[in-house]
C-alpha cells in the first residue's frame, strides 16, 4: 500500500539517528528536544513515512499538499503542524491552489480554439493536478499522466475513474529523464521533481526535455524552492508571518532529523536562466504568502 511502512526499517533508523543525536556536540537541551520531537513523530503516519523515505510520494502528496484532510482530532499537536502550520507543506498546498489556478484560465483561454487539448503531468502522482480541472471549454481532451512510482499510476487511474474520465488519459510508468516527447503538450505541469536534483547538469537536462515536449506557444507551469532563511543571505522567506517557533521546528524535523532530499534551492534569477536557455519565454513567477514556494510559468 502506498501509505504503509514498514515498523522494523523505521524503528532501526530512529535508533541510529538517536545514536547519532546523542553523540553529536549538541547541547544536551538541543538533543532532549530532538528526543522529543521524534517520540511524537513515531505516532503520526505522515512522519513514520518520511522517516523511512525521506521524501513524498504520491499518496503522501495529495493527501498532505494536494487535498489536505480535514480532521477533527490529530494524534498530536505535531500531526497538526503538519498539515496545518509547517512553512514549507503550508507553502505547498498554496502553491497547488496557484498552479490550479493558472492551469485553468489557460486551458479557458486555449483550449476553444483546439481540436484536441493535450495537457502533461509529470510527475503525475495521483493525476490531482490536472484530474481536478475543468474541460468543458474543451472541443476534445487529452491527459497524460507519468510517473516512476507504479503505485501512484494505480491510485492515478483509480481517481480517473472516479471521475468518469477514463478514456481521456493515458499513464505511463517512466523516468522523466528518459521521455522523447517532442511538440506534443499544449500544456505541462510540473511540480516536485526539481527540487531532489542535485545535479546542475541534470536539473537542465529536465527542464531541456519538459521544453521539446511543449508545442509551439504551450505553456509549462513548474515551481522550485528558494533559499531558506538559516544559512543564507539570498533567503526571501518572510520570517515574521511563518514565525520563529515555525521555522525552527521545520528545521530540526526536515533537517537534523529527517535528512530529507528536497533541499534543492534556486533564486529567480537562476530558474529563469534555466528557462530561457531551453527556449521558453514570457516567464512570469507567483509567490505563496510565505515566498517560500513560487509558481513559475513559460511559454515555448
Amino acid at each position: 500500500m502506498a501509505d504503509t511502512v514498514n515498523p522494523e526499517r523505521v524503528e532501526e533508523i530512529i535508533a541510529k539517528k538517536r545514536e547519532a543525536i546523542e553523540n553529536s556536540v549538541q547541547t544536551r537541551f538541543y538533543k532532549n528536544t530532538l528526543f522529543t520531537l521524534i517520540d511524537q513523530m513515531q505516532d503520526i503516519e505522515i512522519a513514520k513515512y518520511l522517516i523511512e523515505n525521506q521524501s513524498l510520494n504520491g499518496y503522501w502528496t495529495s493527501k498532505l499538499i494536494n487535498k489536505p484532510e480535514t480532521k477533527d482530532e490529530y494524534k498530536n499537536e505535531l500531526e497538526k503542524w503538519f498539515y496545518t502550520e509547517c512553512p514549507t507543506l503550508v507553502a505547498s498546498q498554496e502553491r497547488y491552489r496557484i498552479f490550479q489556478d493558472l492551469a485553468q484560465e489557460y486551458i479557458n483561454k486555449k483550449a476553444p480554439d483546439l481540436d484536441c487539448f493535450s495537457a502533461l503531468s509529470i510527475p503525475c502522482g495521483l493525476m490531482d493536478d490536472l484530474l481536478e480541472l475543468e474541460y468543458n471549454s474543451a472541443k476534445d481532451y487529452k491527459l497524460t499522466g507519468l510517473d516512476l512510482d507504479s503505485e501512484s499510476l494505480n491510485l492515478a487511474k483509480a481517481n480517473a475513474e472516479t471521475k468518469n474520465i477514463s478514456e481521456k488519459v493515458t499513464l505511463i510508468e517512466e523516468d522523466a529523464f528518459n521521455i522523447k516527447f517532442n511538440n506534443q503538450f499544449d500544456l505541462i505541469i510540473s511540480n516536485g521533481l526539481n527540487i531532489y536534483i542535485q545535479d546542475e547538469d541534470k536539473h537542465s537536462k529536465l527542464f531541456n526535455k519538459l521544453a521539446k515536449a511543449l508545442k509551439p506557444g504551450g505553456l509549462l507551469i513548474t515551481s522550485f524552492l528558494t533559499h531558506p532563511p538559516l544559512g543564507s543571505e539570498e533567503s526571501h522567506w518572510d520570517i515574521n508571518g511563518i514565525g520563529a517557533e515555525n521555522l525552527q521546528i521545520q528545521y530540526k524535523i526536515f533537517v537534523e532529523i529527517l535528512e530529507a532530499k528536497w533541499q534543492v534551492y534556486k533564486t529567480e534569477k537562476e530558474m529563469q536562466l534555466m528557462l530561457k536557455r531551453h527556449g521558453l519565454k514570457a516567464i512570469k513567477f507567483f509567490y505563496d504568502k510565505y515566498k517560500i514556494f513560487p509558481t513559475v510559468i513559460a511559454y515555448k
